[in-house]
């Protein structure tokens, strides 16, 4: 679709509710990480102009992360707090392990090498 800017009458800002009321206060807002004060008096439906991937939380229980048109959206019911989201990729974890597991076997490697020479 169209980018929006600022200027375009259309454009509902960072974060906006589809259905509810209530206030939202966006603290921080980064590509992998959001602070938002979320103040609403019954349920309600907000959405982040940032793209759903896996690897989403919440620091709430009363917040519901969804993808909704391929946005981050959050179902919240009664609350008034401050909510952090944080975004870590779901393959971290393994990519990590690889990476560390790459290095050693590098130095082993060239370790084996060295004694190798050495022994001759």
């Amino acid at each position: 679709g169209d980018i929006l800017t600022i200027a375009d009458p259309t454009y509902r800002g960072e974060a906006y509710f589809l259905d509810g009321n209530g206030e939202i206060l966006v603290h921080s807002y980064t590509p992998n990480g959001m602070e938002v004060e979320i103040n609403v008096s019954d349920s309600a439906s907000i959405q982040f102009n940032t793209n759903y991937l896996l690897g989403w939380s919440a620091n709430s229980s009363k917040v519901k992360l969804s993808n909704q048109n391929g946005l981050l959206t959050l179902k919240v019911f009664e609350m008034n707090e401050l909510v952090v989201l944080k975004y870590r990729p779901p393959y971290i974890i393994l990519l990590l392990f690889v990476y560390a597991l790459s290095w050693i076997s590098l130095i082993g490697y060239v370790g084996w090498n060295y004694h190798k020479k050495i022994a001759k």
